[in-house]
């Protein structure tokens, strides 16, 4: 259920793909950015974070904590 017009959705959704480190998801959310031409900014930006944050980590959910070593 991606709905890209409930930023709280969009955020639960990302969060929990994240955390269980989902691939396929995390992909088909990289690949909805050239789909989705309408998504709000606010929204567009928080997916685009993530993207960044995450990087080529995802089955890796825990990897950000390792600088914490």
């Amino acid at each position: 259920m991606w709905n890209t017009d409930s930023y709280d959705e969009v955020d639960i959704i990302l969060s929990i793909v994240v955390n269980l480190g989902l691939e396929i998801c995390f992909n088909k959310i990289k690949e909805s950015l050239q789909r989705y031409k309408d998504i709000d900014k606010a929204i567009l930006d928080e997916i685009k974070e993530t993207i960044d944050e995450v990087g080529e980590n995802i089955l890796n959910p825990y990897y950000s904590l390792g600088k914490f070593e």
